[in-house]
């Protein structure tokens, strides 16, 4: 880019208009739910369509759930997998150790 400016000329750089956004799920969540109180007091809900939707929100908090309790669940399993992988380590280790006793009593 550099080559194509002139010499008195400044290179202008892009600039982006960046607006943050901000999301509230349990704002969102509590929301979805006077909403469905206000429909079935009303009686507008088909009951099929309240089905749907009481799935859709038991499987989303679920998702939730599983979410803020995985943290542990994730700890672990990250000691786990450093646990097999330094096993893995060692015994790789060993192996090329024996691997070159047995090639130098042979060869030396």
């Amino acid at each position: 880019m550099k080559f194509f400016l002139k010499p008195h000329q400044k290179p202008r750089y892009l600039r982006f208009q960046y607006k943050p956004r901000f999301w509230d799920p349990e704002k969102e969540r509590v929301e979805a739910i006077k909403e469905r109180i206000r429909a079935r007091q009303e009686g507008e809900e088909d009951p099929k369509e309240v089905d749907k939707e009481a799935l859709k929100e038991r499987l989303r908090s679920g998702l939730r759930k599983s979410r803020s309790t995985s943290k542990f669940d994730r700890k672990s399993m990250v000691r786990q997998e450093s646990r097999k992988s330094n096993l893995r380590l060692l015994i790789i280790l060993i192996a090329l150790l024996w691997l070159t006793y047995k090639l130098l009593v042979v060869y030396l």
